[in-house]
This record gives C-alpha cells, sequence and structure tokens, in this order.
C-alpha cells in the first residue's frame, strides 16, 4: 500500500472510531504509522512523536489517552468488534494505548497482524 493510500486508510478507520479529534487524532495518526513501518516501543513512538510536535512524551500519551477514553464512552469496544467481525473485547473491557495502536495498524492495513511482538516492545 503507498504511502497516501496508508494514510487516507488510518484517517478513515479513526473517524468511523470517533477517534478523530484535537491533538490526540494527531498523535494516534503518527503513533499508527510509526508503529506499521518501525515496529518499535510505545516510549519511542512516544518520543518521536514530541519530538516532532515539540512536547513531552507525557503530553503525547495523555492526547492519546483522553481520546480514547472519550471514544470509549462513545462506542468504541463495541465499532472495534464490528471491524474485526468478532467480540475480541467485552463491552466492559479497557483496552489500553499499546491495544488501540495494534488495533487501528490492523483494521487499516498498516500490517498484517504483529501483536506478539508489540506486546515484546513494550
Amino acid at each position: 500500500m503507498d504511502e497516501a493510500s496508508q494514510s487516507d486508510k488510518i484517517i478513515q478507520v479513526l473517524a468511523y472510531l470517533k477517534l478523530d479529534n484535537g491533538k490526540g487524532e494527531r498523535y494516534l495518526f503518527d503513533a499508527v504509522r510509526l508503529y506499521g513501518r518501525d515496529r518499535c516501543s510505545l516510549c519511542e513512538i512516544y518520543r518521536r512523536i514530541a519530538e516532532r510536535y515539540g512536547c513531552s512524551r507525557a503530553s503525547v500519551e495523555r492526547a492519546v489517552r483522553r481520546l480514547k477514553e472519550k471514544a470509549l464512552s462513545e462506542g468504541l469496544i463495541g465499532k472495534l468488534n464490528d471491524k474485526f467481525g468478532q467480540n475480541i473485547y467485552k463491552d466492559y473491557e479497557y483496552i489500553t494505548n499499546k491495544e488501540l495502536i495494534v488495533a487501528v495498524c490492523e483494521i487499516s492495513g498498516v500490517f498484517d497482524g504483529d501483536a506478539e511482538k508489540m506486546s515484546q516492545n513494550g
């Protein structure tokens, strides 16, 4: 998939999941692209994004977490399950930023699924 169509697909997925608002969206978009390309750790992803936008890693993590929490209150779990075509997450389940990044990568086709490697990279 070329870079432009990959970006379009990620944007479509973020909009469908209601993850398309504010700084958190930019940071999550960048995190998905970085993980899809480099498979680096979440700490490294946050560091790179923070450098790019001139903020701290904590600010990046917080913006992504707040975006995710808002989407969780608006039915994110159900939408993830719909996209995967099965009940991967329970309605009451809380997902981490890392799990969200991997899920968006998988749904948008950035990679075919490498959740084991992501869990090893922390």
